[in-house]
């Protein structure tokens, strides 16, 4: 009888188990973080002070070295740098905190911009 009732027990515990272990629903995405003033980044309201590429614009017609790329992410550690045409899509990846160094084919420095 005891053998029984153990066998009875498994189906519940395994029931158990399963419902313990379904994947929680993602979280939301977060919202852009509002400025100073208040209002979100986006797209249309950044500004190149908001990230500091007003303070980098010395830089545009210079050839991005590695080093001076190393340079750059010690001020400002979310930088990347990309071609021209190569913009990543702002929908996804928009930061309005981000500097975006944009380079031509031999790694001049075309612009410098917070997306």
């Amino acid at each position: 009888m005891k053998f029984m009732l153990s066998l009875a027990a498994i189906p519940a515990a395994a029931l158990a188990v399963v419902a313990c272990s379904q994947e929680a629903e993602p979280a939301p995405e977060p919202a852009a973080e509002p400025t100073e003033t208040g209002t979100e980044l986006t797209p249309e309201t950044v500004t190149d002070a908001d990230c500091g590429a007003d303070k980098l614009q010395d830089y545009k017609g210079q050839m991005l070295t590695d080093k001076m790329f190393s340079e750059i992410l010690e001020d400002y550690p979310l930088a990347r740098a990309y071609p021209q045409g190569g913009s990543p899509a702002l929908d996804q990846n928009f930061n309005g905190e981000r500097v975006n160094l944009v380079t031509d084919d031999y790694r001049n420095i075309l612009e410098v911009r917070c997306f």
